[in-house]
This record gives C-alpha cells, sequence and structure tokens, in this order.
C-alpha cells in the first residue's frame, strides 16, 4: 500500500530511523547534500491487443498481452530536470498502472507529487502510478538538505503498431471534374494531372494540407505526363517540350522533341519516358543527350508507370522499375534497369521481369491500375480485373516488399485495406508517396484520403 505524506515527514522519518542505530553497535551513519536519477525504466504492463477486419477499420476484437518494458530507454535530463523515453510505448498500454524502477545518486529519497494538490506519495517499486500524463519526481538528499524535481513524460503511440490508418481529406470539385489522372509529389507539393473535357488540367496542393488545390501554371504550358526523383519533378507538355523544378512552384527548361510520349519515371541521373511502340526515350540530366531504346519482349501498352528506388547495399546505384498492362497479360508486366549515377557506362540494360507463375501472390491485372514507391516497397491497387481476372473493382490495396514479384493484401501484420466506401465512388484514381504518408486521390468524385502504415510512418 502506498504511504502518502508531506516530503519532509518521508525525510524526518527515514532520519530519525537511521539515528536510532547509531549507539552501542558504533555504526556510522554517512549523510549527503547532493542527489540525482541516475537510471529509469518501466516494468511490466498491460496491453491491449486490437484486431481489424479486412475491409472494415473498426475494432473487432482485443486480447490484453503484459510486456516488459525494461528494454525501451529513457533519457534522464540533469540539466532541464526531464525524464522522457526516446522510443514511444505502443498503443494501448496500460501507462495509468505503470511500474517503475528508479535509481538515485547517494541513496536520495524518492516521492511521486500527486496529480492534485502538494501531497506526495513516497516510491516503491512494487507500487503502480499513473504516467498517462507529466508527473513530477522528487529526489531529496538524504540529508534532508537539497531536492531537485524531475518531470516525468512517457511517450506513448495513439495508433497500433504494423497498422494501415486512413484519414478523409474530404473531396474537391476541381478534381472531380478530371479523369485519367495520376500524381506526383514535388519537394512538399502534392501535383495531380489529367484530362477535363479532353484538356489537360494540372492542380496542386501542399503535402500539410491536401483539401485546398490550385490549378499549376508552369510558364511552359499545362503537363500531360510528369515524373519525379529525390530532388526534383518533370513535367512533359502537349508540344514534346519537358521542363522541370525543384519545389513544384518555379519551372526551368530542360529539352524538347526528344520524342518522349508519356514520361514515366527519373533517377537521379536520368529522365525515362515511353515513345512510339515498345521504345523506352532515356534523357541524361548531366549532358543533356537522349538515347533511345527497343525492349524486346512483352511490352505495357497502358497504365504504365514508374518509380526509383535507392540500392540500399550502394547509394550510388538505383533501381528504376516500369509497371503496365496489355491487352492480353493476366498480371502486370514489369521491367527493370539498373542506374550507376557515378558512372552510366556500368548501368545494367532494361530486364523484363518474367513472372513467377508458380507465384500466388502475383499482381492481377486491373483496370486503372496505379502504384506508387512506400516505405521499403511498393503499393498497388485498381478497378476491375482485365484480361480473364475477376477481381472486384477497389476490392484490395497490395504490398510488394521485393519490387513487384510478389504482392500482399496482408503484409506481415499489417492488413491493407482500401477506406470504407471508396470502391463504391472510385472513378479514376492516383496515388501519391509524401515519404511517411501517401494519398490516394479520386476523379469523378474529387475524394481525397491520406492514408499511413504505421510501420514505415513512426520511423
Amino acid at each position: 500500500m502506498s504511504n502518502k505524506h508531506s516530503i519532509a515527514t518521508i525525510i524526518l522519518a527515514a532520519m530519525t530511523l537511521l539515528s536510532s542505530c547509531i549507539g552501542d553497535d558504533e555504526v556510522i551513519v554517512n549523510y549527503y547534500n547532493d542527489v540525482a536519477v541516475t537510471t529509469f525504466s518501466l516494468g511490466s504492463i498491460k496491453h491491449t491487443v486490437y484486431t481489424k477486419k479486412k475491409t472494415d477499420p473498426t475494432q473487432d476484437s482485443s486480447y490484453v498481452e503484459t510486456i516488459s518494458y525494461s528494454h525501451y530507454p529513457f533519457h534522464i535530463d540533469n540539466t532541464n530536470s526531464c525524464i522522457y523515453n526516446t522510443d514511444s510505448l505502443l498503443s494501448n498500454t496500460e501507462i495509468a498502472k505503470s511500474l517503475a524502477n528508479i535509481s538515485v545518486k547517494n541513496a536520495g529519497y524518492m516521492a511521486w507529487k500527486d496529480l492534485e494538490g502538494d501531497t506526495y506519495t513516497e516510491f516503491a517499486a512494487t507500487d503502480t502510478v499513473d504516467l498517462s500524463q507529466p508527473r513530477t519526481l522528487r529526489v531529496m538528499a538524504n540529508d534532508g538538505s537539497w531536492y531537485k524535481d524531475y518531470t516525468v513524460t512517457v511517450l506513448m503511440h495513439t495508433e497500433g503498431a504494423d497498422s494501415l490508418y486512413w484519414e478523409p481529406k474530404g473531396s474537391d470539385a476541381a478534381i472531380a471534374r478530371l479523369s485519367s489522372i495520376r500524381g506526383i509529389r514535388i519537394a512538399d507539393r502534392l501535383i495531380v494531372y489529367g484530362t477535363e473535357n479532353g484538356s489537360a488540367k494540372t492542380y496542386t496542393s501542399s503535402t500539410g494540407d491536401g483539401m485546398s488545390w490550385q490549378e499549376l501554371q508552369t510558364g511552359f504550358g499545362t503537363p500531360v505526363s510528369m515524373a519525379a526523383n529525390s530532388t526534383k519533378g518533370f513535367a512533359l507538355m502537349n508540344d514534346g517540350t519537358v521542363c522541370s523544378s525543384t519545389d513544384g512552384v518555379n519551372w526551368s527548361y530542360e529539352t524538347s522533341n526528344a520524342g518522349m510520349r508519356q514520361l514515366v519515371a527519373a533517377s537521379t541521373s536520368e529522365l525515362y519516358a515511353v515513345g512510339d511502340g515498345a521504345q523506352i526515350i532515356t534523357f541524361n540530366l548531366k549532358d543533356r543527350t537522349v538515347k533511345t531504346e527497343t525492349l524486346d519482349g512483352i511490352f505495357p501498352t497502358k497504365d504504365i508507370q514508374g518509380y526509383t528506388t535507392q540500392i540500399a547495399t550502394n547509394p550510388e546505384m538505383e533501381r528504376v522499375s516500369l509497371f503496365g498492362n496489355n491487352d492480353s497479360e493476366k498480371s502486370m508486366i514489369a521491367w527493370v534497369k539498373i542506374v550507376d549515377n557515378n558512372d552510366p557506362k556500368r548501368s545494367q540494360k532494361w530486364a523484363y521481369q518474367t513472372p513467377d507463375n508458380s507465384s500466388t501472390h502475383k499482381a492481377p491485372a486491373l483496370e486503372d491500375a496505379r502504384l506508387a514507391a512506400y516505405g521499403t516497397g511498393t503499393l498497388l491497387f485498381g478497378g476491375k480485373g482485365i484480361n480473364e481476372n475477376e477481381e472486384t473493382a477497389y476490392e484490395n490495396i497490395r504490398f510488394s516488399p521485393d519490387n513487384g514479384k510478389n504482392w500482399w493484401t496482408k503484409w506481415g501484420n499489417t492488413q491493407m485495406y482500401l477506406p470504407e466506401g471508396f470502391y463504391k465512388t472510385a472513378n479514376s484514381t492516383a496515388v501519391i508517396n509524401d515519404g511517411g504518408h501517401f494519398w490516394i486521390i479520386c476523379g469523378g468524385t474529387g475524394q481525397i484520403w491520406k492514408g499511413h502504415i504505421t510501420t514505415f510512418s513512426w520511423q
């Protein structure tokens, strides 16, 4: 049972007890006038785990487990007199009933200040304490001459680990008028482009907003196709002109008349577009040369898109991935190119990714398929199945951790699902990765969602 007293009463009682020990046994007690917290950790705490349905983000069922948090690091800031954890606890942890392990210099005395009033509860490692809000921990020198107050703050995630969350951002009338919509991110700008009654239109909003959209003017016309690398975005105009921007607002001329039909991806050193037939047109961003390659093999003719990811073992090399559909293949078609940004001569040629027919996790050919790199993999969703695929439109969103070889509707402990109501109203859609989050933006309805997987957004 916890004992509540004034801090002075606690110290006085302890000193009296120690003094009574001095006498015939000649026990010598040393008192110190300085004190500080030296270690702080939590013990075992109950944690509630919620499970979710495949297509419904509401909580379905739950169970309680006990987790030891003794390994979670806490930072002790003696300069600012505060203690806090550097790695947030899991959501739904019962921190109102926490056990704490605390050590102080020179055997000082400890007490928690009550949540209300100026009384203190003597610290005991076996007593739980409510740490659901910042608490004052007072430590006092064992000679009673000096004390120090620490503010103890326990940080806890508000979302469950390994989960997908959606945030509705309303709808926009201008975006609702778009068809064949696609999107990219440049710096802190979200950009969507498509057609309205046959005319090209482009709109932009900030990654911190997503609800207020303005028409984008590049100074070179209206983009009909766009791509981006890690530092710059590119736009292709109706007349073949390509311009670039580092902020999504100010645009500069890059090239024209390169025979580009649609931009698909950009690496640090090159810009990639499809030309006529199975042509890939590469524009070197350093020397401004243009190279055209005709790919020998199965090539996509619609829903063509791409993205670039860095090779983890070599930061100077990147993997450029191209995906799309045609009128016969039951799975999405994929091509890959490895680029050496330091030495283009060492870059590999485009390679067709032969489907693994034994895999049960291939990406089905979907109408209006859209994908984007996110976290350590790729997201994919789309409308109804085509080429004899019977998938219901917008029934699933998939994640691939291996560059499109396998696609999962449940990845690890994360159940993938589209926002409730999305499959009922979606028309043409765009997906944009802004780093920690991704956006799904719908033409036809103008509806906008911001999503994230906690595994990646917490990093």
